[in-house]
């Protein structure tokens, strides 16, 4: 059976929410110090010494990150998108590549399960 070409985006707004947070969190030293807005209302109710670890892995994590999500993107695109018709660079494309730069893994998750429910809708 031939791949079936995928149309639309599949968006999970609490993922993209947490992800888009993550990142945030991780791309300043400052967000780990009294006075930032991350400190304030969201570390300064976790143990001192916990924000103190977060805050000395604060550019490991934010970078390992970033290169995971860069390779699985990619990843996504070479195994994927091009398979099921999505054409590199449209607006489609870019919607799967950036949702998978924040969200990361699940994403694959996401995909497969569209290209399994499109293939059911072929089958019937």
């Amino acid at each position: 059976m031939a791949p079936v070409t995928i149309t639309t985006y599949s968006a999970d707004p609490v993922a993209l929410f947490i992800g888009a947070g993550i990142f945030a969190l991780t791309s300043s030293p400052a967000n780990y110090r009294t006075g930032s807005f991350a400190y304030d209302n969201l570390l300064s109710r976790l143990p001192a010494n916990w924000v103190s670890n977060m805050a000395n892995y604060q550019r490991l994590a934010f970078w390992t990150l970033l290169i995971l999500h860069t390779a699985e993107a990619a990843w996504l695109d070479v195994s994927r998108l091009q398979k099921h018709g999505i054409p590199r660079f449209s607006g489609l494309w870019w919607k799967w590549i950036l949702g998978h730069l924040v969200v990361g893994f699940p994403n694959f998750g996401r995909f497969d399960a569209l290209v399994k429910e499109k293939e059911r809708a072929k089958a019937s």
